[in-house]
This record gives C-alpha cells, structure tokens and sequence, in this order.
C-alpha cells in the first residue's frame, strides 16, 4: 500500500517532528514518556486526523505506526483511533481502563479515562491523575482511585463500546508491530557491529534467520493492524491483536539474546521497545493466546 498525496505530507510532517525525539536519553531510564512530543503531535493537529474525510482511520494507522517506532512513547492510540468512535468530544490524553482493579497506561497524565464495565464501556473524565506506579514496562501507569464512581460518566452502549474496542485492538497490533520493527532494526545495526569469534554476530546464518523471522513477525502484525484500521471490523481487529499477542515473546527473547548481557542494561536503549511489549502483552492478555485479543475473536 502506498499513501496518497495527502497521507504522504502528514507522515512526512510527522517524521520531521520525530526526528527531533528520536535520541535516547543521555542517562538509561525504565521508561521514557515524552510530554514534549505529546505537545508538539497535539499542536500539529496529528491528533485529529482520523477525522478529515480525505484522511480517515488509516492516516491515523500509518501515523501510529511511525510515532510507535520512537524510543519515546505518547497517548496516540486512544486520541487517533478510539476517540473518533466516541459520542461527543473528550480531552486528551486518554486512558483505556481494561479492569478497574489492574493498572492502565497512561492513567498518570490522562484527562479521559474508558473504562470497560460488562459489556459496556464507560467514558469518565480523570479529574486530578492518581500518582504513577513504578514499572519498568516503558509507559507510564496507574488504578483508577477505589473510590472512582462510573455513574458520573458517559456509559456508552455494547455496539459502540465493540466499535471502540475494534479500533483499540487494531492500534495495540500497531503498536506492537511498530517497537517489534524497531527493536528489531535496533537489533541488526547491533549485530553488524559486534564481533565475536573473529567476525560480526550478524554474519553467523542462524542469527539472520531469527532475526528474519523477527521482522517478518513484525511486519504481519503491522499489516494485520492497519487492514483493521482501515476496515473498522471487530474479527480482523481481535486477528491483528492475537498474531502479535502470540509473537512478541519470542521475538523479545531472541532479540536481548543477541544483545547479549548489554541487552538488559537501561544504558544500552533496547528496552525502550521490548519493555514497551512486554507492557502491551499484558494488556492484551499475557501470551496464553486466552486473553482480551483471542476472547473477542470467538465473538466475531
């Protein structure tokens, strides 16, 4: 698929703004939310761009997709895909709340928070963000307070709420495609370098296969996700989901093996994508292939 005139300048305004976010910081950190791209996305208007009618959802997917490749990570699902399902306007940053008992991302500088009761959904302004958790999982997360009432929301019903949760699958594949894509890439252009036995890591043949393997994997869940991007249907959106649900472990554990033991430091930056799937793992319901993503494809 190649973007259009109008999809081709948004990306290519958007790269031009992350090219100015794409350092990893100076000094290793777990996690790396960066509220000045945040700002920078919201002043441009890249937000909304689901909503202009010679754009659409799938504008919104490709600009997901390259805002996830950064080390640094934003709210752009929610505002980018979700929001355009909801009745009415909602600030952002948004949070999708799975369970009000579990910790959600982005719940720590969210303005909006969704949050799943049954088999509806309930949109709930945040008020005053609970204090971030700490967690090495790349995002930023926290539990609604014990003390949250839903009543005071806007409950949505069952067919808008699986319209939402449609869109919120299809931008987790995205997501996870993206940091598998450049984990991966990060990955190779180590490999190429580092030497072992004489010769670079990446010249032996068994690493270029996994590692093969690893962008193939993520490029399947980019396609998958954009295809259900762009179709808005639930069964395609819970298939894009599950494929990276059941791939993403794999390619995290070859990918820190190739790294070796510099892998796992905070200094050498892989983490900034494979913490970042292991956070999106667990959102979709660890690698069971029995959670959130697997359960909604029996319903479709």
């Amino acid at each position: 698929m190649q973007p259009n005139a109008d999809q081709a300048a948004v990306l290519e305004s958007i790269g031009r703004i992350l090219q100015h976010h794409r350092d990893l910081p100076k000094q290793g950190r777990r996690s790396f939310y960066d509220p000045a791209l945040d700002q920078a996305l919201e002043a441009g208007g890249y937000y909304v761009v689901a909503s202009e009618p010679s754009l659409g959802p799938i504008t919104a997917a490709l600009a997901i997709d390259a805002i996830a490749r950064s080390p640094a990570v934003v709210e752009c699902v929610a505002s980018m895909l979700v929001a355009p399902e909801l009745p009415g306007e909602v600030q952002r940053p948004i949070a999708l709340v799975w369970d009000i008992d579990e910790a959600a991302r982005f719940l720590p500088v969210a303005k909006t928070a969704i949050v799943l009761d049954g088999a509806e959904a309930v949109v709930v302004p945040v008020g005053s963000p609970p204090a971030a958790l700490q967690s090495s999982l790349a995002y930023p997360y926290a539990r609604l307070p014990q003390e949250a009432d839903l009543r005071t929301g806007q409950r949505l019903s069952a067919e808008v709420t699986e319209r939402v949760l449609a869109r919120w699958r299809a931008g987790l594949a995205i997501e996870m495609g993206a940091a598998m894509a450049a984990a991966t890439d990060f990955t190779v252009a180590y490999v190429t370098q580092r030497r072992q036995f004489g010769r670079p890591i990446g010249s032996f043949q068994a690493v270029q296969h996994r590692l093969a393997q690893a962008a193939v994997h993520a490029e399947g869940a980019r396609w998958l996700g954009l295809e259900a991007a762009w179709t808005g249907d639930g069964g395609e959106a819970a298939l894009a989901a599950l494929y990276a649900q059941l791939h993403g472990p794999a390619l995290v554990n070859d990918l820190h093996q190739f790294n070796g033991a510099i892998g796992v430091t905070l200094d050498h930056g892989l983490h900034y994508w494979t913490y970042r799937l292991v956070g999106l793992q667990s959102e979709l319901g660890g690698v069971t292939g029995q959670g959130r993503a697997a359960t909604s494809l029996a319903w479709a």
